[in-house]
Parts: structure tokens; sequence; C-alpha cells
């Protein structure tokens, strides 16, 4: 059975750090909220960890509102390029 989607992290760094980060935090889904490419290492890694990853070009504060605006209530603000959005699905 999978794991119902209840957090998401959102970040502008493409590194394998957020992967490791999402995994310790058990978040099943990260939105890279920048133009870049992923590196391969990051998408075999995410591939292992059974994270999804996609990626927007939207800037964190249009995002967030697109989030709000969209019925998410509770966002948090974790350090200043990682932010994660819970309860997305109950």
């Amino acid at each position: 059975m999978k794991k119902k989607l209840s957090t998401i992290l959102l970040t502008g760094l493409t590194n394998t750090q957020s992967l490791i980060t999402a995994e310790m935090l058990d978040v099943n889904a990260i939105i890279y909220l920048t133009e870049k490419i992923f590196s391969n290492e990051v998408i075999e890694l995410a591939k292992s960890k059974n994270i999804n990853i996609f990626r927007s070009s939207i800037d964190i504060e249009d995002m967030i509102q697109c989030l709000t605006r969209n019925g998410v209530k509770e966002i948090k603000w974790f350090v200043e390029k990682i932010i994660f959005v819970s309860h997305l699905i109950s």
C-alpha cells in the first residue's frame, strides 16, 4: 500500500541533500522550484528512495500563493530555501 501524500518539500536546491532531508522527514515528494535540470545522481537517488520529484519554474512566493488559493492550510518555513507543505491530502 502506498503512502498518502501528506507533505511536500518545496526547494530551489537541486542537490542530493534535499533527497536525504526528505527521506529523514518521511516526505515522499519534492517540488524543485528552479529551471535547473536534475543531475542523473539526483534522479537515481530519488528512484532508489521512492521519492517523487517535480520541477517548476514558479518562484517560492508564487507557489505559496497558488497552494493557499487551492486549499492548502499549513505551510511551514524550515530554512531560507526549503518549505514544507503539510496536509495536502488528509
